[in-house]
């Protein structure tokens, strides 16, 4: 159970799926506003690392919940970047995306995606679509202390999926500290029956926070930003090299090489 709750986080992460009910808006800005700004401090950035912390979370029989976690690492550098979120590895360039996972020994080779440092950061399409598409059914709050801001959207009606989307941010460097969502799923609870009985099902309390940190001005060597280091190419076929030996590449490249 443990490695599918696991796999469950990073199904979640994966799917790198205002403005009304203000409170305490700080200097009078907009939800948008602050957003804007903190894009804008990731995406003039030459490049940053920071640590992540994946924590999932699900109640179970009772009431009580069971929790697991993932960490990584980011480090963002224009339009390199070297990331993982557990074992996975990512590795980007100007040419490549390249994604390494080492369990079930497989390698992804893809068309770059990243402008710039700040289009990585993690959850920005999803923070993107609540600010843009589907504002008009949360209720919005903000708030902030001495150090910290929150834009908080609360569902208004049916039409959206999440309960609870919370972004914490640094006030003073327009960082994010943390962004959490709140969401319920349906789960068989007798999937082990063996009697026949037809599938029954109850409405799971379920989260995922992302929780930024250790914020520093490191970068890797070029070197590290080689393709490389984890494929070659022969009679235009993609393989991997000798420390990835073993490991299928599934090439979905658009680009010829």
């Amino acid at each position: 159970m443990k490695t599918k709750s696991k796999q469950k986080i990073l199904l979640l992460v994966a799917l790198l799926l205002i403005a009304t009910g203000l409170q305490q808006a700080t200097a009078q800005s907009t939800p948008q506003q602050i957003m804007n700004r903190v894009y804008e401090k990731y995406d003039s950035l030459t490049y940053i690392t920071f640590d992540v912390k994946y924590v999932y979370s699900t109640d179970t029989m009772g009431g009580k919940f069971k929790t697991d976690v993932i960490k990584g690492t980011y480090t963002m550098a224009g339009k390199k970047a070297l990331y993982n979120i557990g074992d996975i590895q990512f590795m980007q360039n100007d040419s490549f995306l390249i994604s390494v996972y080492p369990k079930d020994k497989f390698i992804i080779v893809a068309d770059p995606r990243t402008r710039n440092a700040g289009s990585e950061l993690p959850m920005r399409n999803m923070i993107d679509s609540m600010m843009f598409s589907y504002a008009q059914h949360y209720t919005i709050k903000m708030s902030s202390d001495s150090t910290e801001g929150t834009i908080k959207f609360i569902r208004a009606d049916s039409m959206v999926q999440f309960d609870k989307f919370v972004i914490n941010y640094d006030i003073n460097d327009y960082y994010l500290n943390s962004i959490k969502y709140e969401f319920q799923e349906p789960e068989v609870i007798n999937e082990d029956d063996t009697t026949g009985a037809p599938p029954q099902t109850m409405m799971r309390k379920k989260s995922l926070t992302i929780k930024f940190s250790n914020y520093r001005a490191d970068n890797f060597s070029e070197k590290n930003y080689s393709e490389n280091n984890y494929i070659w190419f022969e009679d235009g076929e993609c393989k991997p090299v000798e420390k990835y030996k073993g490991f299928r590449v599934f090439y979905s490249r658009s680009g010829i090489r």
